[in-house]
């Protein structure tokens, strides 16, 4: 795992991440007059940290430095805050379309499973 100096300044970034996030999404929210619109934007951007995360810690990985388990971390859940966010946004654009969108999670799910089981 991340050793104790690292971990805190990520843990640093995210946290310092999301407060911007939040900022962000209130300001879009009050734009579009869509207060439910807040919550899958933070989702999308948070989600999108994540990944970003996962991609820099993965090319990065070296002896000592941060695994490839604390990269695969990274990766699963921000990928899975930004489908969520995703799917948020397209299910209230187009109501009514529960199972695409179910299919559209396990779909992802399945790429997830198979990408990071690769070693």
């Amino acid at each position: 795992m991340i050793e104790s100096r690292e971990k805190r300044n990520y843990g640093n970034l995210s946290a310092g991440f999301v407060l911007i996030a939040i900022a962000v999404a209130i300001l879009i929210a009050w734009i579009l007059g869509n207060w439910i619109w807040f919550i899958p934007i933070v989702l999308i951007e948070c989600g999108g940290l994540g990944v970003f995360l996962g991609v820099v810690l993965r090319r990065s990985a070296k002896p000592g430095g941060p695994s490839r388990s604390t990269s695969a971390y990274y990766t699963f859940w921000g990928s899975l805050l930004l489908i969520l966010g995703l799917l948020w946004v397209v299910n209230d654009q187009y109501p009514g379309n529960l199972p695409a969108v179910a299919a559209a999670f396990i779909f992802w799910l399945a790429i997830m499973i198979i990408i990071l089981a690769r070693r």
